[in-house]
């Protein structure tokens, strides 16, 4: 007996065109948890803060297209 949601599949796979491993988080999970090292040049210091911290203007977020 099949679980609810699922179905056999009755011929061979020989390619998968969208599979997401729902163990590991995310982009958008690991973003928003991510430390972010900023400098500030005025006070000439350098350190990390939370990604959800910084200003929309000051996040940079990577595309699907920069992942290798």
């Amino acid at each position: 007996m099949l679980a609810q949601g699922r179905s056999r599949i009755s011929f061979a796979v020989t390619s998968c065109s969208s599979y997401s491993n729902k163990t590991l988080p995310s982009l958008r999970e690991m973003e928003e948890i991510a430390w972010v090292l900023k400098t500030d040049p005025q006070r000439k210091s350098i350190g990390f803060v939370q990604s959800r911290q910084l200003k929309p203007h000051e996040r940079f977020v990577l595309g699907d297209d920069d992942w290798p």
